[in-house]
């Protein structure tokens, strides 16, 4: 079982409290339909999981969780990721004979805000390989859009291993939730988002209609491996700041509160512009792009500024400057 195989939310239908599909897979809450929003936060602490495996509590701040997701810190965002992860909270999955939920527990330390949670181990045994989760975070951000994100999560799932995918224009029209019910609003809205998956990923995906005999218009969708995303979708990186952070790199940054990790991240951006404006690079401290390295800054900073000297941040280090 992927983490894409089964959906978590559904767009337009806010009020979806049980789903079930022909295999047997049954999505229940006793609280309210999770969202897209619900989606990004959940892959992304999918991905903080991964850098923490051994430790069974995750432990963030609300800061570090909406910044990174694309958010702005603010108090009604604050209480939309709380919000979230009480719809998680109260998510339960039936599959293959099996019942169990996403989070098993969350809450907040009074003394420093920060979040911890626990995930429901029999739901990450379930999800199967989780390889390319940071690649699906850092494109699912850039769509924004439910019926984007469903289209791309489905096409990166068929056009895995397949070299194409065909399905009936009503069936896809079914299985991504959409409004949309003549075959030509349906087929003319596919092509709209997917134009705009591929402008904001750099992907190529490309779609065919056909009639077939029974007079049922067909989709075959395709994706050029080959073909380059334009130069217009193609970002220019520093050298040198492309590796992942290390799970005891992060552990330090997650021991700040939320207050010391704004005042490093504002330190560390503004280190970045410099290093951009001098580079003449086309990037700017807020793109998602330069999530790691801004991070990796941080890193730097709070190195010289708790004394910190081990070999691993010497490492990074080097790597920065």
């Amino acid at each position: 079982m992927s983490i894409f195989d089964f959906p978590l939310w559904q767009p337009h239908e806010s009020n979806w409290l049980i789903w079930k599909n022909k295999s047997g897979y049954i999505y229940k809450t006793a609280y309210k339909a999770t969202t897209e929003n619900d989606y990004l936060f959940l892959l992304y602490l999918l991905l903080k999981k991964q850098l923490m495996s051994e430790e069974k509590r995750l432990t963030l701040t609300r800061y570090q969780i909406l910044k990174d997701c694309g958010f702005n810190r603010d108090q009604r965002n604050y209480q939309m990721l709380e919000n979230s992860l009480d719809r998680w909270k109260h998510v339960h999955v039936d599959h293959n004979n099996s019942k169990f939920g996403i989070i098993d527990a969350w809450g907040i330390n009074p003394d420093n805000k920060k979040i911890w949670l626990r995930f429901s181990q029999e739901w990450l045994l379930s999800i199967g390989d989780t390889k390319e989760l940071k690649k699906d975070f850092d494109q699912l951000k850039k769509l924004r859009s439910p019926l984007a994100v469903l289209l791309y999560e489905t096409l990166s799932d068929q056009l895995k291993i397949e070299d194409s995918w065909k399905i009936y224009v009503q069936d896809i029209a079914i299985q991504l939730g959409m409004k949309e019910k003549y075959a030509s609003h349906i087929t003319n809205k596919i092509q709209s988002v997917l134009k705009k998956i591929n402008e904001r990923t750099g992907l190529n995906y490309q779609v065919d209609v056909c009639l077939k005999d029974n007079g049922k218009p067909l989709l075959i969708f395709t994706k050029d491996h080959t073909k380059k995303a334009s130069k217009s979708n193609r970002i220019k990186k520093p050298k040198g700041m492309d590796k992942e952070i290390d799970t005891e790199a992060q552990k330090i940054l997650d021991s700040l509160d939320e207050n010391q990790q704004k005042k490093i991240r504002k330190q560390a951006e503004l280190r970045l512009q410099k290093l951009i404006d001098q580079k003449g690079h086309a990037l700017k401290p807020d793109d998602p792009e330069m999530e790691l390295p801004i991070q990796r800054y941080m890193l730097d900073i709070i190195k010289k500024t708790y004394h910190i000297d081990t070999p691993l941040l010497k490492k990074y280090n080097k790597q920065i400057t």
